[in-house]
């Protein structure tokens, strides 16, 4: 039976604060411009598809991911001097990093209509000392909800968690 933990901004279990992991990437301004960086490009403009290969840095603002192959999925609107994207396929370890945060794995899809990010594949997200392990972690940018399902590396399936406790001494 797969298993479902979903972290929300700020959550606490009465002494036990889970630090608000997706903090940094609540209210990411989806608008901004994506910037791509690699050291290959191909373009198949009949399937509206373009191939980023080796070291590729993809950056949206303060959202940054880095991985080694980069398939980006654009539409038109009848003419191709405007494509806008709508979605991005990382393959190879994809490193996903933002000012509070940091994920990896070993694939990922950034729904730019959804406004989602799906990490999959021995996936870990930290902030700061504490970090949370899983097979698939999905973002949603807007709000923020970080959901994880269970680590498929467990027998049991299970997301894994350890988290700082406050500092009661300050």
């Amino acid at each position: 039976m797969k298993k479902t933990f979903a972290l929300l901004v700020g959550l606490s279990f009465g002494f036990l604060s889970l630090p608000a992991f997706a903090a940094g990437l609540e209210g990411h301004d989806t608008e901004q411009p994506i910037d791509i960086v690699a050291d290959e490009l191909k373009v198949d403009q009949d399937k509206k598809l373009a191939i980023f290969e080796g070291a590729v840095e993809v950056t949206q603002g303060d959202l940054k991911f880095l991985t080694e192959t980069l398939r980006v999925y654009y539409e038109t609107d009848g003419s191709s001097e405007n494509p806008k994207i709508a979605r991005l396929d990382a393959t190879g370890r994809v490193r996903l990093e933002s000012p509070g945060e940091s994920a990896e794995g070993n694939w990922a899809v950034y729904d730019v209509k959804s406004k989602t990010v799906t990490i999959v594949g021995d996936v870990w997200l930290k902030r700061e000392n504490s970090e949370i392990r899983g097979e698939r972690l999905e973002i949603d940018l807007v709000s923020g909800v970080t959901k994880f399902d269970g680590q498929a590396l467990d027998e049991d399936g299970r997301v894994s968690g350890r988290f700082d406790l406050p500092d009661d001494t300050k």
